[in-house]
C-alpha cells in the first residue's frame, strides 16, 4: 500500500511539472491574477510533495567564470546554499 502511495505522488508531481511548463510558456504580460495564482499553487504543490534530492552543480557563465547551483533531480525546481 505504502508503495502505492509513493508512486501515485510521483505521479502527482510529474503532471504537476507538465502542468507547470505549460502553463509558464505564456508571457507574464498576457495572463491575468487568477492564471498567476495557479501557477503559483502549482509551484507551491510541488515544492511541498516532491521527494526532493538536491543536486549541486556547476555551470559557465562565461569561460572564465561559472556559477554553483542547486537543483532537484526529480521536479528540477531550485534551491539556494543552505
Amino acid at each position: 500500500m505504502n508503495n502505492n502511495n509513493n508512486n501515485n505522488n510521483e505521479d502527482a508531481i510529474y503532471r504537476m511539472m507538465l502542468a507547470k511548463v505549460n502553463l509558464d510558456a505564456l508571457p507574464l504580460d498576457t495572463v491575468n491574477t487568477e492564471y498567476i495564482a495557479i501557477q503559483t499553487a502549482i509551484s507551491k504543490y510541488i515544492r511541498k510533495y516532491c521527494k526532493h534530492n538536491i543536486i549541486r552543480d556547476t555551470v559557465d557563465i562565461t569561460l572564465d567564470e561559472s556559477k554553483v547551483i542547486f537543483y532537484c533531480e526529480h521536479c528540477f525546481e531550485c534551491f539556494t546554499e543552505s
